[in-house]
């Protein structure tokens, strides 16, 4: 959930732009996995920031922050405000003529509410599908894993509208790789998410 201080801290931003907007994404990652019927670590990743956006005249500017205190977010916004005002001569797009959001909202991903498995349920759960791949002696990888990401999302405008999303996304990865006669060969499920690393 994102924390309503962001918000806030949000809210008390100052520009000279035309328009300006601001997206803070709050995203974590977990990555349960089981290789060749060994649990592996559970990996975490943490990904927090804000991206803000100004248009000035026909410009638009960028600017991304790790600082979501006020005065963080107030920086990279005069950033991205001076970067508007430097293009706006030169911009192919006119960004006066760019539909702005209208509408305040909030979005949640279907059963983001339903409590998941535990580590411990998963890992009995990807045990089982990852020995269940070892139907071969050629066989010489398995690996069964899921990847679970929450993202929290704010968007906020300067003409006050505000939008906030909340996603998760379950995706189950299954590879494996046999090896035979100086020959490798990979099968995966899950695209680039069941690639073996």
């Amino acid at each position: 959930m994102i924390d309503e201080r962001w918000a806030q801290a949000a809210r008390s931003l100052a520009s000279r732009a035309d328009f300006w907007s601001l997206r803070i994404v709050d995203e974590r990652i977990d990555d349960h996995e089981v290789r060749n019927d060994i649990a592996q670590p559970l990996r975490t990743v943490r990904d927090r920031g804000a991206m803000l956006i100004a248009w000035v005249g026909a410009g638009a500017g960028y600017a991304a922050t790790a600082n979501l205190s006020a005065a963080g977010l107030q920086q990279a916004l005069d950033l991205a405000t001076a970067r508007a005002e430097a293009s706006a001569a030169l911009s192919l797009i006119d960004h006066r003529e760019v539909a702005r959001p209208s509408a305040s909202g909030e979005y949640v991903s279907p059963n983001a509410q339903h409590t998941l498995p535990g580590r411990a349920e998963w890992i009995d759960r990807l045990g089982a599908e990852c020995a269940a791949a070892k139907l071969d002696s050629r066989i010489v990888e398995r690996v069964a894993a899921v990847q679970i990401i929450h993202t929290d999302q704010l968007y906020m405008t300067g003409d006050g509208i505000r939008i906030d999303q909340r996603f998760r996304f379950v995706m189950p990865q299954l590879s494996v790789a046999a090896h035979a006669n100086g020959d490798t060969q990979e099968r995966t499920l899950g695209g680039n998410y069941g690639t073996l690393g």
